[in-house]
């Protein structure tokens, strides 16, 4: 494989579990499509990586991708009402819960003041609260911080320096903070290198202020995707096409070996694994062809995908014979409704149950941006300012589907970071200005109405 396919690859790939973002992103990207399949997934991810990195947090105006990562079906609980004051305006009473939503009345911008100069490359909604974690200073320079917040804008030290994890350092890794069945779970770095690769370190926390190295972890230097869910954290890896390497923890103490050498993974590739409520999905391809030597072009093979309900023991999965199944999965999303899948840039596919996939309608690959919770999905079709075209904000539940939301007050953030559906609403961290990416940044809270 070609060294500019090795690079441009590594930079379209995400992890399934936090919603982050950083204007640094084109440098450093927590929270992209794993690279697992080695040569795997080629162009085919870059092909879509407009549209795959913006599935949590958007897409910048000047073309920079604002990154997402982790846990894009937080529960009510891990998706806090932010503490910021509702703007002068009287807002109706918000719909009852399980309701529709028919719009949004928007606070003004509140500055947030972040602990690491900059929007964390890792941000979760844990236990009532948003956890981040990723390094102090915009020039890679500093130690690890992990930090809370209730509001986004606020926020308190929980670990720095020898007491977070990493403390010697990322130097330039990317790194996962997951939320696990038993707490915080931080792994890293992965995907950073060609060859010499830094062994990759498993930390946890119970309470995100006191950290414990886990070191009988079974991954050798190569690491590249990771999730985690009610049944454990799944860690992906590969020694090149077809080179399958797969890990299971219950908690992430401590690490299995998943047997892949049946009949179920023969001739394929994975690309990405999410977690469901009751296990986990796995896609990829079979068949898998890599593109000539030095030659840029997609990796051919039919998609495929798998299912688990302890991760350890795998069942291909059923994927409906339509138009051009000729590239490999390359990215799997869960969300309220079931799940969906990039397939290279021949589409979206969708599975209620993660055991069979069927192509997805044309309406539901506009979305550029979807945030959600265990019960809505909040999507943004973005606009661009610099034709006077706002972003439309769009909101799903199960029942009535689809609906655009109204927004009167609309705040027009020229760049979405991260954002959470909240129980009441939406809240985001975004600049409103195109001019500068190190702009301040600013917390964006959106109060559903009828």
């Amino acid at each position: 494989m070609s060294e500019d396919f090795e690079q441009d690859h590594s930079e379209s790939e995400a992890s399934e579990q936090a919603l982050v973002g950083s204007p640094r992103t084109a440098a450093r990207t927590a929270a992209r499509p794993s690279r697992t399949v080695g040569a795997l997934l080629a162009v085919a991810a870059l092909a879509v990586v407009g549209v795959l990195i913006a599935v949590s947090l958007g897409v910048g105006r000047g073309g920079q991708a604002a990154v997402a990562s982790h846990s894009p079906t937080a529960s009510a609980a891990d998706s806090p009402s932010t503490g910021l004051s509702p703007s002068p305006s009287q807002r109706p009473s918000p719909p009852a819960a399980g309701q529709p939503w028919g719009g949004l009345a928007w606070d003004a911008p509140v500055v947030a003041v972040l602990p690491w100069g900059h929007v964390p490359d890792q941000l979760v909604g844990w236990n009532g609260r948003y956890v981040g974690l990723d390094i102090v200073g915009t020039d890679h320079s500093g130690g690890v911080v992990v930090a809370n917040s209730t509001d986004l804008a606020h926020w308190t030290t929980l670990a720095s320096g020898a007491g977070a994890p990493f403390p010697g350092g990322l130097d330039g890794g990317r790194v996962a903070l997951l939320v696990g069945p038993a707490g915080l779970v931080a792994i890293g770095p992965y995907d950073v290198c060609d060859s010499q690769c830094p062994a990759a370190q498993v930390w946890s926390s119970v309470d995100g202020s006191a950290w414990t190295k886990h070191d009988e972890v079974p991954f050798g230097t190569i690491l590249e995707g990771v999730t985690a869910g009610p049944k454990g954290i799944i860690a992906i890896g590969s020694r090149g096409l077809e080179k399958n390497e797969m890990w299971y923890s219950a908690t992430g103490e401590l690490w299995r070996t998943v047997d892949l050498s049946g009949a179920e993974f023969a001739d394929s590739g994975i690309a990405s694994v999410g977690a469901v409520p009751d296990g986990f999905v796995a896609v990829g391809g079979i068949g898998l062809v890599a593109p000539p030597p030095g030659v840029i072009g997609d990796t051919f093979g039919k998609p495929a995908a798998w299912w688990s309900a302890d991760g350890l023991t795998w069942t291909r999965a059923s994927v409906q014979e339509a138009g051009l199944n000729t590239a490999p999965f390359t990215w799997v999303v869960a969300w309220p409704y079931g799940l969906t899948v990039e397939q290279g840039n021949a589409g979206q596919w969708m599975s209620e149950d993660g055991r069979s996939w069927k192509p997805a309608p044309d309406d539901d690959m506009s979305f550029w941006s979807r945030w959600a919770d265990d019960n809505r999905v909040v999507a943004i079709v973005d606009g661009d300012p610099n034709l006077g075209t706002p972003d439309q904000l769009w909101t799903w539940i199960k029942g009535p589907g689809w609906r655009q939301l109204s927004q009167p007050n609309f705040p027009a953030p020229w760049e979405w970071y991260t954002g959470f559906v909240t129980q009441d609403g939406v809240v985001a961290l975004a600049r409103m200005s195109g001019s500068d990416e190190w702009d301040q940044v600013v917390v964006l809270r959106g109060h559903a109405t009828p």
